[in-house]
Parts: structure tokens; C-alpha cells; sequence
């Protein structure tokens, strides 16, 4: 019977190993509040005073986050999916292992955070500022980039396949890893092209390896 449990859990796309849920979860919004493993899809926090917050592993599906302040908050294996964070400050956030697929996160300040294994798959983060922001083994696949600063980034094998960065500021983006950039993004800004992994004879049908993204004056 444990194991048929485990197995449900895994299949709602939860970790198991995750820490139990904070006996804080049904107190409001402020700084530091503890809210581990708590559910809070759909809530209305637009605005909300989340600096520094204990969000590991919670739920915030369909969450109204717009403008809230997360900067400095840890959201490890945090669910966003749907969720809106327009505007929002994530600035120095962890939002390590998180799953964060379709979200609007237009506009939001993403300065330094830590990206590790973020899956932003099919997430809007037109304008967003992402200087700085460490994406390594991010998912971007089908994310729409346009008019992001992604400024000295680190993107080491990062899936851009089918994104969007036509307008991003990618001055002094580091690229490496493995991979490097893992698939094609569907368009980068003006004047700059990525090369072709040396040595990569690109016989794989389903993937493509970057070694680099480099500018040419158009």
C-alpha cells in the first residue's frame, strides 16, 4: 500500500521527500513567513509582501502574484504553473528545481536569482529582467523572451528550443556546460547567431548543441 501512495504522489507531480507542510500556512502574507509544502493555488496575492519567504515545495498554481515581492524568497521545487507574476520582484530568489511551465512572469526582476533546473517551459517573461540570473539546466522551451535583459547571464545547457529572444539584451551572457545552448530558439535579437557545438555532427533528429552565442554587427 506505501509504495501504491508513493507512486500517487508521484503521478500529481509532487516530490515525496519534500518537507511536511508549515503549521503557518493559514496566516497571511509577510516577510519571512514560513509556508513549506502549503497549497495556495489560486490565491489572491497580488502585491503581497513575500520577501524572504519559506516557499519550498508550496503550490501556487493559478496564484495571483502580480507585482508581490519574492526577492530573496526560497521557492525550491515550488509549483507555479499558470501562474501570474507580472511585474513581480524575484530578485536573488532560489527558485531552484521549481516548475513555473506557462507562467506570466512579464516584467518581473529576476536579477541574480538562482534558476537551476527551472522549468519555464511555455512561460511569458517578455521584458523580464534577468541580469545576472544563473539558468543552468534551464527549460526554456517555447518561452517567450522578447525584450528580456538576460545581461552576463549564465546559461549552461540550457533548452532554448522554440523560444523567442528577438529585442533581449544578451551582452556578456556566458554560455558552456556540456551542451551549452541544447536546440534552436525560434528567434534571437538582431545581429547575433549561435555556433554549432565543435565536433557535434548534428545526427541527432530531435536536438541541436551551441557552444556560443555570438554578435555580428548587422
Amino acid at each position: 500500500m506505501a509504495s501504491l501512495a508513493l507512486a500517487a504522489v508521484a503521478l500529481a507531480g509532487c516530490d515525496p521527500s519534500g518537507p511536511p507542510m508549515s503549521k503557518d500556512c493559514g496566516k497571511p502574507a509577510r516577510e519571512k513567513i514560513d509556508w513549506q509544502s502549503c497549497d495556495k493555488t489560486s490565491a489572491n496575492l497580488i502585491g503581497a509582501n513575500l520577501r524572504r519567504a519559506h516557499l519550498n515545495y508550496a503550490e501556487f498554481r493559478f496564484a495571483k502574484l502580480d507585482r508581490a515581492d519574492l526577492s530573496g524568497a526560497s521557492l525550491y521545487w515550488a509549483y507555479a504553473r499558470d501562474a501570474h507574476l507580472a511585474g513581480a520582484d524575484l530578485r536573488g530568489a532560489n527558485l531552484e528545481e521549481g516548475h513555473f511551465e506557462r507562467a506570466d512572469l512579464r516584467g518581473a526582476m529576476l536579477r541574480d536569482a538562482n534558476m537551476k533546473r527551472l522549468d519555464l517551459e511555455g512561460a511569458d517573461l517578455r521584458n523580464a529582467d534577468l541580469r545576472g540570473a544563473d539558468m543552468t539546466d534551464t527549460v526554456l522551451t517555447g518561452a517567450d523572451l522578447r525584450g528580456a535583459n538576460l545581461r552576463d547571464a549564465k546559461l549552461f545547457d540550457v533548452d532554448l528550443a522554440g523560444a523567442d529572444l528577438t529585442g533581449a539584451n544578451l551582452t556578456g551572457v556566458k554560455v558552456g556546460g556540456t551542451w551549452g545552448i541544447i536546440n534552436k530558439p525560434k528567434a534571437l535579437p538582431a545581429g547575433w547567431s549561435l555556433d554549432l557545438l565543435p565536433g557535434y555532427n548534428g545526427s541527432d533528429a530531435e536536438s541541436d548543441a551551441y557552444t556560443d552565442l555570438v554578435y555580428k554587427k548587422p
